[in-house]
């Protein structure tokens, strides 16, 4: 955060000044004033264009106003859907992947002490991969995990015919 270029005043204090930002300052107070009158102008002058005209014309205007921001609401909706979609399909994929991180982690012990349960789970992860095709990034997750498991389940039939 910039430095204040001097330390605040008890005027400052007052008005409420923000003495250490990037936007204290005469430059940006001025400008800050001249844009606001800007807007003020702006809004005048379309003020001033609807007095002028019938007030059919007023009302297809308004009309025509409301339209072009239900148009912009729905496009930015369209949008933050797909981006909530796609994000949903990278937490997926995250899922998957920790799904697959904990089944490596898991002791062999467990395997065989738990053999029917994880075979369960092997089935449920296949057919999971398969419903999840089509989402690359949460199936190539999914596969992981049933290959890890996979493995653990052959690393346990080892261990069971060497005992």
């Amino acid at each position: 955060m910039p430095r204040p270029s001097r330390p605040p005043t008890r005027e400052d204090l007052e008005n409420g000044r923000i003495m250490n930002s990037i936007y204290s300052g005469r430059y940006n107070r001025k400008h800050k004033d001249e844009r606001n009158g800007q807007t003020r102008e702006r809004m005048a002058h379309l003020r001033a264009q609807d007095a002028v005209v019938s007030p059919e014309e007023l009302e297809a205007r308004l009309v025509a106003r409301r339209e072009a921001a239900r148009k912009y609401r729905e496009k930015n909706r369209r949008k933050l859907a797909l981006k909530a979609r796609q994000t949903r399909l990278a937490a997926k994929g995250a899922k998957e992947h920790e799904h697959a991180r904990r089944i490596l982690q898991t002791p062999e012990s467990f395997v065989l002490a738990n053999l029917v349960l994880v075979h369960q789970l092997a089935r449920q992860l296949a057919y999971q991969a398969q419903q999840t095709r089509r989402h690359a990034n949460g199936a190539k997750e999914l596969e992981h995990a049933r290959r890890a498991m996979h493995a653990k389940i052959s690393g346990a039939m080892v261990l069971l015919r060497q005992s």
